[in-house]
């Protein structure tokens, strides 16, 4: 079966996993001492997932397959925090709950969105009365430009409940990048990010019991 892209990531064999925002930030210190400080480009994701020996011989043969279909950073694949693909409330998914006010089932998505002004906050709407999202939980805006699939990924920053209307509002960090159209579904099943591996990921030695140790590293891939 021929593989499409933005390649899956695999479901586990991880031994230990980063995932987090990072920036470029620059610093200038004022002659009354003051400091400024200014971000270079817009906060990314970076990610890492390492190996040890604990790794299945199949988990390992799948992880180099995976970086291998990749050619180096040339191919895009789906990134997300392999701790965290449901909210912390709901690990399993969804199964049973409603959309507020219906019979409709849930299934992560809002019926609509809002931001603010800042683009921190996200108000999303149709989801099931009492829904919580945690701390540390994800929601992504998915879309297509042409046939390309494209998502903007965001880590809720304060706990959030659904009203008896279905709506609910949590802070979030990264804003909502400029490139999200308005079009674009809020989701909280299974949340990702497109990312491209870094130069420096390197699936390491194999050792008698042909399992791979070694680490890959990935950066996040945003775009209209």
């Amino acid at each position: 079966m021929a593989l499409t892209f933005p390649l899956a990531l695999p479901v586990d064999g991880a031994a230990a996993q980063y995932f987090e925002i990072e920036q470029v930030d620059y610093q200038s210190q004022r002659a009354g001492g003051r400091v400024n400080g200014v971000t270079a480009g817009f906060p990314l994701w970076h990610a890492s997932w390492s190996f040890g020996s604990s790794i299945s011989r199949a988990k390992s043969d799948a992880w180099r397959a995976f970086v291998a279909s990749l050619r180096g950073g040339k191919r895009p694949f789906f990134g997300y925090d392999q701790s965290r693909p449901y909210p912390l409330l709901t690990p399993r998914g969804f199964a049973g709950l409603v959309r507020a006010g219906t019979s409709t089932p849930y299934d992560g998505t809002a019926t609509s969105w809002a931001t603010n002004a800042e683009r921190e906050i996200i108000a999303m709407y149709g989801q099931p009365n009492g829904f919580i999202l945690s701390v540390g939980d994800y929601a992504m805006f998915r879309w297509v430009n042409g046939t390309e699939p494209r998502r903007s990924l965001h880590r809720v920053t304060d706990l959030g409940i659904a009203t008896g209307a279905g709506a609910l509002g949590v802070t979030i960090e990264p804003p909502i990048p400029n490139l999200v159209p308005g079009s674009a579904i809020c989701d909280v099943a299974r949340p990702n990010c497109i990312m491209k591996l870094k130069p420096e990921a390197k699936i390491g030695t194999m050792g008698r019991a042909h399992r791979v140790e070694g680490q890959v590293l990935a950066i996040q891939d945003l775009r209209e």
